[in-house]
């Protein structure tokens, strides 16, 4: 005995009328799919997550790491920041004034 598997004929015509017919209930069957996947999800990071020993030590050690204070760093961007503000507190001087008329173009009434 031979099997044979023979894919069924479908064609785009017959598939979009009936998504076009359905697709309230289409979209009502995946948002509950998608919303039960979320609550069970949540459900098992929340409620079932238990650490052991090893991962909770390496999870402290990394937290600790990344919010320990680096005084050197700090120093240097207040540092950065005096200068900053008494670089703007000096007066500017200003190398050419805008509004000053140059001579030979002053305007001629005709």
């Amino acid at each position: 005995m031979k099997l044979e598997l023979k894919m069924p004929k479908t064609d785009p015509e017959d598939i979009l009328p009936f998504l076009a017919r359905n697709s309230r209930w289409l979209f009502i069957v995946l948002f509950i799919v998608a919303a039960l996947f979320g609550v069970w999800e949540w459900y098992r990071n929340v409620c079932k997550g238990d650490w052991s020993e090893e991962e909770k030590l390496r999870y402290a050690e990394t937290a600790f790491r990344e919010t320990e204070f680096r005084e050197q760093a700090f120093d240097d961007a207040v540092l950065s920041i005096r200068d900053m503000a008494a670089s703007h507190e000096r007066e500017a001087d200003a190398q050419r004034d805008l509004f000053q008329v140059l001579p030979g173009s002053e305007r001629q009434d005709r």
